[in-house]
C-alpha cells in the first residue's frame, strides 16, 4: 500500500476516534498494576509479538522524576497513559487499543471537544507489522464543533492540520529488511523515505538506516557495542567537541568569544544546540559563585554544526541511554565535548577571551553556574583535564 493510502487510511481512523473517548473508562477498568517511568515509554512503533516493551526502566514505586504513569491490564500491556506532566501540553487521556490485526495509542486532548491528539497505529499480519501510521494535530485553533460526517471533515484538512508519518515494511526470510515511508507536516512538502535493516550474526539489528529521496541520510537505530561505556563517550566527545568547533570557525566571528553554551532538554532531547557569547555582549555573568545565567535572546547567537559528523554513534548511545534510563551517561559526554573546547580554545580556530569557557547546560536548570561547571570538571575524565 502506497504512503499516501496510508495516510488517507489513517485519516479516516482519526475521524472514527472523535467518537470514542468513552472508552477511556472502559480501559481504566481493564487497569491492574501502575508503574511509573522518568520519559515516556511504550511507543507503538515498537509493538511486535503481541507484546509492547516499556523501552525504558519503568517502577511499580514513584520516586522522583517519575512523573510518566501508565496503567498495565492482566497481561502486562499498557492501557492507560494518564496526565501527570507538569511541564508537558495538557491532555485528558492517553489509551491503548489491541486487535488481532492492530495495536494504537490515542491521546486525546483536554479542552471541550477532546479530539484526539496524536494517534500512533500499527497494522498487523499474521502477529507481524505489517505498516506503521502516526498522526499528530497540529496545535493551534480548532474548529467550534466538530464535524459529524466524514466529508465534513476534508475541507479542514489544510486549516487544521496534522503532521503525518506513515511506514510500510518489507520482509525476506522472515525478517524485515526495509521500510518505505511517507511523512508530510503542515505546510510542508512530503518526504518520501526508505529505511534499511541490517543483522549481526545474532540475528539482532545491527542498525537501521533511513534515506530519504533527496539522499539525506540518518540512522533510527544503531547496536550499542560493546566496548564499554567510557571510551564510548570519550571518542565520542571528541567528535562532538572538533565538529562544533568547526561550525564556529565557519561562522567567522567578529572579535572573541567569551561563552560557549551546548544546551540539551533533560530527558527530552539531547543533540546539542550550540550558542556563543561574543566578547561585546559579555555581562560578566561566569563565575565561580552562585550566579544565574542572564542571556536574552539577543545576546546568544545560535551557531550550526555538521550533527552528522556523530550521528552514528550518537544514536548508539542515545539507544543505549532510553534502555538503561542512564542519562548521565549522554549529560557527561556533552560536558567532555565543552571540557575540550574549553581547554583547547577552539583549537585556535577562533579568537576567544582569557575567561573562555564552554558549558554543557540543561536548557530548563543551568541557573547555578557553579553547580554547572563543578559537574562538567568531575566528569570529565584525566585525558581531558590533565
Amino acid at each position: 500500500m502506497k504512503g499516501e493510502m496510508l495516510h488517507e487510511q489513517l485519516f479516516r481512523r482519526w475521524i472514527a476516534a472523535c467518537e470514542e473517548y468513552a472508552v477511556k473508562t472502559e480501559r481504566e477498568k481493564q487497569v491492574v498494576h501502575t508503574v511509573f517511568a522518568e520519559t515516556r515509554c511504550y511507543d507503538i512503533s515498537q509493538f511486535s509479538g503481541g507484546r509492547l516493551p516499556a523501552g525504558t526502566p519503568v517502577s511499580h514505586t514513584r520516586y522522583p522524576d517519575c512523573n510518566y504513569v501508565y496503567g498495565l491490564d492482566a497481561a502486562g500491556k499498557p492501557c492507560c497513559y494518564y496526565p501527570d506532566v507538569e511541564d508537558a501540553l495538557p491532555f485528558s487521556a492517553g489509551i491503548f487499543n489491541y486487535g488481532n490485526d492492530f495495536a494504537e495509542y490515542i491521546e486525546y486532548g483536554n479542552d471541550d471537544l477532546l479530539l484526539p491528539e496524536k494517534l500512533d497505529r500499527m497494522e498487523l499480519q499474521d502477529g507481524k507489522p505489517v505498516a506503521y501510521l502516526s498522526l499528530v494535530m497540529h496545535l493551534g485553533r480548532l474548529p467550534a464543533a466538530c464535524p459529524k460526517e466524514e466529508d465534513d471533515w476534508h475541507p479542514l484538512i489544510g486549516k487544521y492540520s496534522f503532521f503525518y508519518h506513515v511506514e510500510r515494511y518489507i520482509y525476506e526470510g522472515g525478517r524485515i529488511v526495509a521500510a518505505e515511508g511517507y511523512a508530510s507536516e503542515p505546510a510542508g512538502a512530503p518526504v518520501h523515505y526508505r529505511k534499511y535493516y541490517r543483522y549481526g550474526a545474532d540475528g539482532l539489528p545491527d542498525e537501521i538506516r533511513k534515506e530519504t529521496d533527496s539522499g539525506c541520510i540518518s540512522y533510527e537505530y544503531v547496536r550499542f557495542p560493546a566496548a564499554d561505556l567510557e571510551r564510548l563517550t570519550d571518542e565520542l566527545a571528541v567528535l562532538v567537541a572538533a565538529s562544533i568547533t568547526e561550525g564556529i570557525a565557519a561562522a567567522e566571528y567578529e572579535g572573541p568569544l567569551t561563552q560557549v553554551h551546548l544546551r540539551y532538554s533533560d530527558k527530552k532531547y539531547y543533540w546539542p544546540q550550540v550558542f556563543v557569547l561574543p566578547v561585546a555582549k559579555d555581562k560578566d555573568i561566569v563565575s565561580r559563585e552562585r550566579e544565574t545565567f542572564t542571556w536574552g535572546k539577543a545576546d546568544r547567537q545560535f551557531v550550526a554544526h555538521n550533527v552528522l559528523a556523530y550521528q552514528r554513534p550518537f544514536t548508539a548511545l542515545m539507544g543505549y541511554v532510553r534502555e538503561s534510563g542512564d542519562y548521565s551517561a549522554v549529560e557527561n559526554m556533552l560536558r567532555k565535548a565543552a571540557c575540550m573546547l574549553t581547554k583547547e580554545q577552539l583549537s585556535g580556530r577562533v579568537s576567544v577571551t582569557a575567561a573562555f569557557i564552554a558549558l554543557a547546560l540543561d536548557t530548563w536548570s543551568y541557573t547555578d553556574v557553579a553547580l554547572c561547571v563543578s559537574r562538567q570538571e568531575e566528569a570529565c575524565s584525566p585525558v581531558f583535564t590533565a
